[in-house]
């Protein structure tokens, strides 16, 4: 799901935005449309573990009411588009996933059997 977000930021949300920043939108309809579009993502991104990355998109949302020219609002959204889809790249591809294969997962008979040998270490033996 994470990088799912992260992949719609870098191929849709900030592209699009400098297409539309090249076009006739003034720069309070382009804040507009930056806040709008990246609202939820601000909340959900860090809280799902990128916290840095998660940070920078609350900041972008702080900071951008702040832009004065379309200039600077094609400045900032470049640097984000760049930002994202390099951590697009480490998600997807950088990443060292092969590594899950070292954490085993528990099976229901093994997690009963803790289960069972807490409550005895607790003198609890009813469930």
């Amino acid at each position: 799901m994470l990088s799912g977000l992260v992949r719609g930021l870098g191929i849709h949300t900030f592209p699009q935005l400098l297409e539309f920043a090249r076009e006739d939108f003034t720069v309070k309809q382009l804040i507009f449309m930056t806040k709008s579009l990246i609202r939820v993502d601000c909340g959900v991104i860090e809280y799902f573990g990128l916290v840095t990355y998660g940070k920078i998109l609350k900041d972008l949302y702080d900071c951008v009411d702040y832009v004065q020219s379309k200039e600077e609002f094609i400045d900032l959204m470049s640097s984000m588009f760049t930002l994202t889809n390099r951590y697009q790249l480490w998600l997807h591809q950088i990443f060292p996933w092969h590594l899950s294969i070292f954490f085993k997962k528990t099976s229901p008979e093994q997690l009963l059997e803790i289960h069972n040998k807490l409550n005895k270490s607790v003198g609890n033996d009813e469930h």
